[in-house]
């Protein structure tokens, strides 16, 4: 079986990795603070229309992923 790469985008950075990349390894592959909040649940990952996302599917090659914080909801808009 061959390996093939995909290119998904968290906060907009594109990341390159392979095909079968959790939510949590293409969160820790942009950014390990990040990641460390997600497992804290300081924060978790939605979708481009705002859904929670779960750290253990896949990625699709061009998914759009943006990690917000528990900060972020008690922001004034």
């Amino acid at each position: 079986m061959s390996q093939r790469k995909i290119t998904f985008y968290i906060n907009d950075k594109p990341i390159t990795r392979w095909y079968g990349t959790t939510v949590e390894q293409g969160v820790l592959a942009y950014d390990q603070g990040e990641y460390l909040a997600l497992k804290r649940d300081e924060a978790w990952v939605v979708d481009g229309r705002g859904s929670r996302v779960g750290r253990g599917g896949t990625l699709d090659n061009g998914a759009r992923l943006y990690i917000r914080h528990v900060r972020d909801e008690f922001r004034e808009p």
